[in-house]
């Protein structure tokens, strides 16, 4: 009598379990994400009432990603492990959305790079957001070193556009020129907006009077980055397009991958069931 053949089973042990370990990764470090931002709201007795507030918060970022990153990776860890199509089916929608949002916020970068003008005809104005910043400058501390720590990094000054955006400063309380301003800060910018070279100590008033007309035509004018922000960062993504490109679209591959293997791990189990029931 010819012995009995062992059914093969429908699901690959390797998806199975690349899917549950990756979501299981992100699970243990998505509620520490969730944990520390609430820490630091709490602790510093933050209230996220603005626009301005939620775009310049890390803590507030860190609350999102450690919500949406314990959400999702609960679905597809428990549907891998325990073999739950519905799991796998939420699971599946939620990265494609994810991925989704991640293309479309590709797609912005490359219009404002390249044809900003079609925000403007859309309404959209990135600057005023960033205005807003601008005043609360002092208001905030977290604002303020967000603030600080950008303009620090793409050597720029000023929110706007241009290559004039230090002056944007004028819009600030503390810093504008106006003869109602009796701040010691007055006409000034930011210590963030200076050149500072490797080695020199940081002067907290190094940006004094860059505002001021007769002041930023003499020799003694400070030394200050000019350009303001999304001038500078426009001007870096033209030069460095393809790098910056290649970065972004290869961080989709790996979310792309699990959504290729959770789609197939779901149809391999639904394979499997029906196997059982014939």
């Amino acid at each position: 009598m010819a012995p009995r053949r062992v059914d093969r089973s429908e699901i690959s042990i390797c998806g199975k379990y690349f899917v549950f370990f990756t979501n299981f990764a992100v699970l243990v470090v998505s509620p520490l994400l969730l944990g520390f931002g609430i820490y630091i709201l709490v602790l510093k007795e933050k209230s996220v009432s603005t626009l301005i507030d939620f775009i310049f918060d890390p803590s507030v970022w860190l609350v999102i990603a450690g919500v949406f990153g314990t959400i999702i990776a609960f679905f597809g860890c428990i549907g891998a492990l325990r073999e739950i199509t519905m799991c796998l089916r939420v699971y599946y929608w939620l990265v494609n959305i994810f991925v989704l949002l991640e293309l479309l916020i590709i797609i912005a970068i490359f219009i404002f790079t390249f044809t900003p003008d079609i925000f403007k005809n859309l309404g959209i104005y990135p600057e005023d957001v960033l205005k807003d910043a601008i005043v609360k400058y002092r208001d905030d501390p977290d604002m303020q070193d967000f603030i600080d720590n950008t303009q620090k990094d793409l050597g720029c000054c000023g929110y706007t556009d241009s290559a004039d955006g230090y002056k944007d400063w004028n819009s600030n309380p503390y810093f504008n020129c106006s003869s109602e301003n009796t701040s010691f800060e007055k006409c000034a910018v930011p210590y963030s907006c200076c050149i500072i070279e490797d080695g020199d100590p940081i002067n907290l008033l190094c940006g004094a009077g860059a505002q001021s007309d007769e002041l930023s035509n003499s020799k003694f004018a400070p030394k200050i980055n000019k350009g303001g922000c999304l001038w500078v960062l426009r001007t870096y993504l033209m030069n460095n397009i393809l790098v910056v490109g290649g970065v972004m679209i290869g961080s989709l591959i790996p979310q792309l991958m699990l959504v290729h293997f959770s789609r197939n791990l779901r149809d391999q189990i639904l394979m499997q069931k029906s196997k059982w029931q014939s």
